[in-house]
């Protein structure tokens, strides 16, 4: 489907529940590191005073960033993916490819999440929190965690759609419909 096609009436939609708050999530967050890195550039260059923590923040801000993405980008299917042997697959067998590789992710995101929660157990268990701000590390972790697991709801959903031969239409992107 492209941005002038009329959306799938038949298309299953990720939730407006889930999106919204998603996108929410990663806007600010993107838009939180660049004010915070001008403000910082602005004030270590012309008031010679930088930005206390703010490389603490960055690094907690782009967690959020690229694992609250997730979720969008999996629905969407917008990974970078290499096509080496995508003329060899048609019909049946480019279905079994993609069930193949949508199981293979389900696998690599449980396996994903499960280590993020317990790098979030060892890091509350061990109080660590950063140099600077003293924030602990282990909520980080546990959010990172929560964006996983709900990535992998969409992917699990992903593959039980391709395997009952549902469409799914993108989320987050509006689309445009031609007046004639």
């Amino acid at each position: 489907m492209t941005a002038l096609e009329p959306p799938n009436s038949e298309a299953v939609a990720l939730p407006k529940a889930l999106t919204i708050p998603l996108l929410t999530v990663v806007s600010l967050s993107v838009f939180g590191m660049m004010a915070l890195v001008f403000a910082n550039v602005f004030s270590r260059y012309l008031l010679n005073q930088p930005i206390a923590g703010a490389e603490e923040i960055v690094k907690f801000l782009m967690g959020l960033t690229i694992f609250g993405g997730l979720p969008i980008v999996t629905w969407n299917k917008g990974h970078v993916t290499v096509s080496l042997f995508e003329e060899f697959f048609r019909g049946r067998a480019k279905l079994i490819q993609v069930f193949f590789v949508t199981v293979l992710s389900v696998v690599a995101l449980a396996f994903i999440c499960f280590l993020m929660y317990q790098q979030g157990e060892s890091l509350a268990e061990a109080k660590q929190v950063t140099n600077y701000l003293g924030w602990p590390f282990s909520p980080i972790a546990y959010v990172m965690c929560g964006f996983t697991a709900a990535t992998l709801l969409i992917q699990l959903m992903l593959a039980w759609f391709l395997f009952r031969r549902i469409m799914t239409c993108p989320a987050g992107i509006s689309t445009v419909i031609p007046v004639d």
